[in-house]
Parts: structure tokens; sequence; C-alpha cells
């Protein structure tokens, strides 16, 4: 989901994303929970506050926390900051288009993802009826440029590296195909991938420069690719599309986040 307003990134805990709950060994350092697959977002199983066990759409394109109406239950540390917010949000739809606005309150509360705890800015939606936004709210994984709260308020992964609740300030999402895959914050997990990495410069988080490959043929080079998790198909410009669809039917992958 997009925010209207050395990409290698791996942090200390490692969580299973998919459909049914994978088994992940426990290390020094490392933490592990479930989460799930649903509409083409990816959720993970957040506490905040007195809310525990909440699902939500875990997003690298947008830089704040915020619950859906009647979610958050206040904790022992629960502050109401007096302040409301009024965010905007793009591909909100699970074909990748849409758009919405949400206003609500803000509060600071405890957050905690597995075994990783922060003090949190975050969003209440205050609006009656469905949300444009999937589960139980959406939880930012990106820099303070995307940021919306008028508080200047960091995203979840900026406000565990700022309060050094992470061995290292990194953090990776690694998407199966076949529906399955983790989250990894604060190392890099080398037991999720084969090979070596290969990094590029962030343009601006998390934006690069790359070709675009399909079946190993490449088919645009040098294109602006923004790593958008809470965007559920690809979005690609009208020139690439067209490339896409003029390759062979076989070529065509399913569409992943």
């Amino acid at each position: 989901m997009r925010s209207l307003s050395t990409l290698e990134v791996f942090s200390s805990a490692v969580w299973p994303l998919q459909c049914t709950v994978l088994p992940v060994p426990w290390s020094a350092g490392t933490s592990t929970t479930s989460s799930h697959i649903s509409l083409g977002f990816w959720f993970g199983e957040f506490t905040v506050g007195g809310s525990s066990n909440i699902s939500l759409l875990i997003d690298t394109g947008s830089g704040d926390v915020v619950l859906n109406p009647g979610i958050y239950v206040p904790g022992k540390a629960s502050q109401t900051l007096n302040i409301t917010f009024e965010n905007s949000y793009g591909s909100t739809e699970s074909n990748g288009t849409g758009s919405s606005t949400v206003k609500g309150a803000l509060y600071r509360d405890e957050m905690s993802f597995g075994s990783l705890t922060s003090q949190q800015d975050f969003g209440s939606i205050t609006r009656s009826g469905k949300s444009p936004i999937q589960g139980s709210g959406i939880v930012s994984f990106s820099g303070p440029i995307f940021g919306q709260f008028p508080t200047n308020s960091l995203s979840f992964f900026q406000t565990l590296c700022t309060q050094k609740k992470v061995s290292q300030c990194r953090f990776g999402l690694v998407l199966g195909a076949d529906g399955m895959g983790a989250q990894v914050l604060g190392e890099l997990d080398t037991s999720l991938y084969d090979g070596e990495l290969n990094t590029a410069p962030i343009l601006e988080p998390w934006v690069v420069s790359g070709d675009i490959v399909i079946d190993g043929k490449t088919i645009a080079t040098d294109h602006i690719i923004e790593m958008d998790s809470g965007t559920a198909n690809p979005n690609p410009k009208l020139p690439v599309l067209g490339l896409y669809y003029s390759t062979p039917p076989l070529a065509h992958p399913e569409p992943l986040v």
C-alpha cells in the first residue's frame, strides 16, 4: 500500500509469512511468530497495547501504524496524544488499484512483533463502517519520507532501530511463489536463500533502479522499482505492461507482491 504524500534489506527476529504456521527454529536473539496471506496482502500477528494477536498488513510502502475501528484496547503504557490524523493511501484494492483516506486519533503504547517491543505512536480510525484497510490495520516498514502523521512519528521498523530493539537496523521479506515466506528483523538469515545477494543503491525507501526480467528474458532496463509489500499486484508502467503481455502466455508468472 502506498502513502500518497543499498536494498538488501534484511533485523533479531524471524517470522514465517504464510497461510499456515511454519515452524522456524529458535536461535540466540531471534523470535518466531506466525503470519498469513489474504487477498494478495501479507499479514503478521502483532500486539498493540491490550490488543493481542491482531492481524496487521505488513507494508513497506507507508510510514505509519494505523488500526481499524474498534481494534485498539489501551494497555498500561497507553497515552492519548490529543491529536488527530488524516492519512491517504493508494493501491488499497487486491487488484492493485483504489485509493482511500482514513481519519482518527493518535495514541502511544507498547507494540510487539514476536519478541520485539517498542513504544510506538499509532493511529486508531474513528469512523464507523468498513475500513478500506484490510485486516485489523496496517503496520509500516518504510522510512520517514512516507510518514503522514502531524507528529512526524516513525514507522514501526524505524522505531525499533531508534530505540535499539534490534541488533542491526535491517529487515527483509522473503515471499515465496507457493504462498509462504518469512520476515526477518535485525539480521541476515542466510538459510532463506541460495547463492550470493546482489545489492543496489536505494533511491528512497525502498526504491531502486533495475531491470525487469520474465523467464530469464530482460524486457525492460533501468526502470524505477518500488518494493511495496502493501500492493497486492505489480503495477508496471504501460510500455512495460505491453511488453509483458507480448511474451508467450506460459511466460506470465502468477502475480506476487
